[in-house]
């Protein structure tokens, strides 16, 4: 299972990381210099009664929304962080919109820096929060008050984050192998090695898999998870491969490694669009163009076409805060395909699971 932070800049994130972990997810010489995080950072954190859980720490500038999104695609359970001084910000506000966007299943609300404020205050902090968790996906979650550089409240929200995870279901590790990439590097003596979260399936040392969109079939050397080399790598770990066959240049974030050559690569994507209320008044139409990121490294500029809509009386067009439309998109001539979209989880016959399962191409 992963763990996803969430929240706007300064609100402690990674120093709560840190008090329960005792790592420091900022690693970047830029990160230590400016004190803000820049790039994802990992921590495994060991739960009673569970055992180890990855957390994903993601930054929270504004500027790098788009690395919190990778971040956050793909997490089990949200941990959204607000500091008790300061409260609901807009970037608490963005990534609460985000994670319900992803469709995040679960979550745990943590207030820090309760230290610094008094008793009336957190009250006022706390009723400000329920209130605007209502109608995301962290309506019901707990808010739990702590203070990391006094180490409070860390066992309560311990607890609060192992009873998120025990209430959901298992990922499927009978399934075809998944991950997706978000970072490839090279180790002297080991080759190149990638890291990721396994969305399903499972891998272990020996086993032929393919990088995507390359198509590119490698070999698995060996298997980490947390630092540690394991016998093989399980849905919801974080985990490491070091592959042979292939070159660090030829793959990154948003490649993947896939336990199945037959696995389709596609150039076009259907989702599901939704305009927050936050956005301008003007309507997405199907006359209007618009760039969609498919995956990280690549943007396809299409006109999307919306096909169905929720709550939304106009036809093809899709309102700030009035219901969903769906919309298509293709790259005739991609840079980069796409294996799934970022917020979706493919079945293995190539049908997107979401709405009105149509199937992409069954592998052959």
């Amino acid at each position: 299972m992963i763990i996803g932070t969430a929240g706007h800049i300064d609100h402690g994130k990674t120093t709560l990381v840190r008090a329960l972990t005792g790592v420091d997810t900022d690693r970047l010489p830029e990160e230590k210099r400016r004190g803000i995080t820049i790039e994802l950072g990992f921590a495994p954190l060991m739960l009673e009664g569970i055992g180890t859980v990855g957390i994903v720490d993601v930054p929270g500038h504004e500027a790098f929304v788009r690395t919190m999104v990778a971040g956050a695609t793909g997490i089990d359970v949200a941990l959204l962080v607000i500091a008790a001084d300061e409260g609901v910000m807009p970037q608490t506000r963005e990534h609460l919109a985000i994670l319900t966007l992803l469709g995040t299943r679960a979550g745990v609300v943590a207030l820090t820096k309760c230290d610094l404020v008094d008793e009336d205050w957190l009250a006022l902090v706390t009723a400000d929060v329920a209130e605007s968790l209502r109608g995301t996906a962290l309506e019901s979650a707990p808010i739990i008050r702590t203070s990391a550089t006094r180490a409070s409240g860390l066992d309560e929200l311990r607890a609060a984050l192992g009873m998120a995870i025990r209430a959901l279901p298992a990922r499927d590790a009978l399934d075809t192998f998944r991950m997706p990439v978000d970072r490839s590097f090279s180790v002297r003596g080991t080759g190149t090695v990638v890291t990721g979260t396994v969305w399903q399936g499972t891998v272990t040392g020996g086993d032929t898999v393919v990088v995507q969109p390359k198509g590119k079939q490698v070999r698995v050397r060996s298997v980490q998870s947390h630092g540690s080399d394991v016998a093989r790598a399980v849905p919801g770990s974080r985990t490491a491969l070091a592959l042979t066959g292939i070159d660090v240049v030829d793959l990154g974030r948003g490649s993947w490694v896939c336990g199945d050559p037959r696995w389709p690569v596609t150039t076009r994507m259907r989702a599901e669009v939704a305009m927050l209320d936050e956005a301008d008044g003007s309507a997405c139409t199907s006359e209007r163009r618009t760039s969609v990121p498919v995956s990280s490294p690549a943007v396809a500029s299409c006109s999307p076409v919306i096909t169905a809509r929720r709550g939304s009386s106009s036809r093809n067009r899709c309102w700030p805060g009035r219901g969903t439309g769906s919309c298509c998109a293709e790259r005739r001539r991609p840079q980069r395909s796409v294996v799934a979209s970022s917020s979706t989880r493919c079945h293995p016959d190539g049908a997107l699971p979401s709405g009105n399962d149509r199937p992409i191409r069954k592998p052959r």
